[in-house]
């Protein structure tokens, strides 16, 4: 299983026009699109880097692991799935989150969307709304034992391997 956790796919082409075409479902298609063709050499080399750290560090265990999908060109477009579980209410559950991360990362924080909403039905929790919108909350290291919490749109230079931790945060704590 370790060696499907993290992969990557054609999610996005360019048509003969330029234009990018998604071959998925995916949240944040029109930021995407709107993005600029632009893309800063640090933040590339920050997502190849924490890419390379997300290979090997995501959580895997029987009952609830991380399984990660990006793009094959671009590392700012992701899928996560996250498995929940034994002895919780999500317990076999899967759970699909699309995640974008906007031009200016790290100084502002990934953009994350719940896609397992039944519809916009389903309401999880008070941190994952009907409507896909997930309130992320990232615990700073040295203050975790106080339960000080960070939230995540005021956090800036937030490291994609930092948020994947919270991520297992999500997987651990969040929804359970």
């Amino acid at each position: 299983m370790k060696k499907l956790q993290f992969d990557t796919f054609e999610m996005v082409s360019e048509d003969e026009e330029g234009k990018l075409m998604f071959k998925v479902n995916y949240h944040y298609m029109s930021q995407v699109k709107n993005a600029s063709d632009t893309n800063s050499a640090a933040r590339s080399r920050r997502l190849a880097q924490e890419a390379v750290t997300l290979s090997t560090s995501l959580p895997l265990s029987s009952s609830s692991s991380v399984f990660v999908r990006c793009d094959e060109e671009r590392l700012d477009i992701m899928k996560v799935l996250i498995t929940g579980p034994a002895d919780t209410p999500y317990a076999n559950g899967c759970f699909e989150f699309d995640v974008y991360f906007p031009q200016d990362y790290p100084n502002s924080p990934p953009l994350v969307n719940l896609e397992t909403t039944g519809g916009h039905s389903v309401r999880f929790n008070p941190n994952l709304y009907n409507d896909g919108k997930v309130r992320v909350q990232v615990y700073a290291a040295s203050d975790q034992t106080s339960g000080f919490v960070l939230r995540l749109p005021k956090s800036k230079a937030l490291t994609l391997r930092f948020y994947v931790h919270n991520l297992k945060l999500v997987n651990q704590t969040i929804l359970f």
